[in-house]
């Protein structure tokens, strides 16, 4: 699970265990899934707090922009992180027989400072979390629709 940071949220007890973070290490954490006996066929990923994809943002002609330093910055902070992620998606794509990404969360929201934002005031958490099931629901029926129609073929 890579959802939440450990300074701000407590790791919650399960099972003689406890869940917490592992987005200091790895945001896309795709190895317990990829651990399963047997392999699961459909993984719904969900990714709240990087561009969708897992892309880089543009960084070019950043030298001419305004606060340019802080951008970059940010880039570098965060790069290996995309960059594992990236490669995580990959290996799920190729060894599950389906892979629904979301990004129910609008990336601008999230941004830079915004990242921090949203751990110091957590107003717009319900929402997130409301918008989050609304995309996974409709994903999920878009998938199985899908199904529907080529066993239909």
């Amino acid at each position: 699970m890579a959802v939440s940071l450990p300074l701000f949220v407590d790791p919650v007890p399960w099972r003689g265990g406890h869940w917490c973070d592992g987005g200091i290490v790895d945001i896309f954490p795709v190895h317990p899934m990829l651990d399963l006996a047997p392999p699961v066929d459909v993984v719904l990923g969900l990714n709240c707090f990087y561009p969708p994809g897992f892309v880089g943002e543009d960084a070019s002609g950043w030298q001419g922009r305004r606060w340019s330093m802080l951008d970059i910055a940010d880039q570098v902070v965060t790069a290996q992180h995309v960059q594992l992620a990236r490669e995580d998606l990959r290996r799920l794509r190729a060894e599950v027989g389906t892979v629904i990404m979301i990004d129910p969360v609008h990336y601008e929201l999230v941004r830079r400072a915004g990242f921090y934002a949203q751990f110091l005031d957590h107003s717009q958490w319900p929402e997130f979390m409301r918008a989050g099931r609304r995309e996974a629901l409709l994903a999920l029926r878009r998938h199985l629709a899908r199904g529907r129609r080529t066993k239909a073929s």
